[in-house]
């Protein structure tokens, strides 16, 4: 392939129909184990989704089945439903960031470092 058509005793036409063959043939081959490792991918997935199913304890969803409809309010009242938390800080308040006091000095250094370029 490399050496062209003089050292494979073949002319252009025959030359560039044996290329134009390999290369549809490499693509298909690439095609078809591109397509057998996905599969077999997610075969390797579903099959460990099956073993080893995942139980994850959501307590602010109620358990209900789940083609069910959501509950109603009179129910969410009743049952005292309450948000997801998360376990972050709350952000600070609206004046505290107006005013800039919540930056630190190393903040305050930087900027004027910034400033001094």
């Amino acid at each position: 392939i490399l050496f062209g058509t003089t050292k494979l005793n073949l002319n252009y036409n025959e030359y560039v129909t044996s290329l134009t063959i390999l290369g549809m043939v490499t693509a298909i081959n690439l095609f078809c184990c591109i397509v057998v490792f996905i599969f077999r991918k997610y075969l390797i997935m579903e099959a460990y989704s099956d073993r080893f199913p995942s139980e994850v304890n959501t307590p602010c969803l109620p358990s209900q089945v789940p083609n069910a409809p959501p509950p109603s309010y009179q129910e969410m009242k009743m049952k005292d439903y309450s948000p997801c938390k998360t376990p972050e800080d709350a952000p600070p308040p609206y004046s505290a960031v107006c005013t800039g006091s919540l930056l630190s000095s190393e903040c305050k250094d930087s900027q004027e470092k910034s400033l001094v370029l």
